[in-house]
Formats: structure tokens, sequence, C-alpha cells
């Protein structure tokens, strides 16, 4: 949670789970010799309690025996719920801009699981050379079987 701080920084940088060469990695995107193209791996909720269903306790530290969070918690029960974070997941920077084009979705075989192609055109707009992941969510909201409320599935 960053809500204490957000507004009182010009820029917050989160460098998790860099790996050996982490802190080159840090130096060349400082530098702008680097185009920062990770995104976050998961939400950053405005407050402690928007990351849990009620009743699930925001400090298991303090005593609790056993912890049992239900099958969405986190970024997928703020979806859920319509919560809206403060930083979503995929949120980034960058020292450029991207376009993203029309999508289209193309079904490649017959019955109730086809394979399915989608296809985005992307193009840098911006004067320095990046990259720009596409992320593919969907949701099924006829389904007959429990199933989370959204899936990253490209």
């Amino acid at each position: 949670v960053v809500e204490d701080f957000v507004n009182l920084v010009p820029a917050i940088l989160w460098f998790g789970y860099p790996g050996p060469q982490g802190g080159r990695a840090l130096a060349d995107i400082l530098a702008g010799d680097v185009n920062p193209a990770g995104r976050m791996t998961s939400v950053t909720p405005r407050i402690p309690a928007d990351y849990v269903p009620k009743g699930i306790t925001l400090t298991p530290w303090d005593g609790a025996a056993e912890v049992k969070y239900p099958d969405v918690h986190g970024f997928k029960h703020m979806w859920s719920e319509k919560i809206k974070p403060r930083y979503s997941l995929g949120f980034g920077l960058s020292y450029t801009t991207f376009s993203h084009g029309m999508p289209s979705l193309e079904a490649d075989g017959q019955g109730p699981l086809p394979s399915l192609t989608l296809t985005v055109e992307v193009s840098n707009t911006g004067a320095v050379a990046g990259i720009e992941t596409v992320q593919v969510y969907a949701r099924c909201s006829d389904c007959t079987l429990k199933r989370l409320p959204i899936l990253l599935v490209g």
C-alpha cells in the first residue's frame, strides 16, 4: 500500500526480484540507456482490506494458528468485487509511447474449445526504442463450472 506517500513523491520505483544483474539493469534504466519494459506482476491495493474478502485477517502473524484464504483473493478478489486498485496488474511506465490497433480474434477448429488467436498491431509512437508486452485476459460469465473471475491467457 502506497497511499500514505504516493502523492508526495515524483516517482515510485518497485524493483522486485531483479536477479544477479539487477543493479546493472537498474543503472541502465535510470541513466536512460534502456527503456523500462517491466510491468506489475500484482496489484497495489489502496487499502489492505481491499486485497482480501471480509472476514479474512489482515495480520495473520498476530496469533492466528491457521489462515485459510479462499480461491478468490488478492487481484482476483478485487476484480470480482469491482474494487479499483491504485496500480493495476500490468501497470508500468515507459520512456516512450505505444499505440495499439484494433484487435482481431480468429477461431481455429470446431466444438466447445477451438484454438483462438488474437492479433493486434502495436506501434512505438515515441522517440525512444522500447518493448511493449500485450497481456490478454479472459473470463467466462456463462461457465457452469466455478472459475476464477479473470484469467491471464496470453
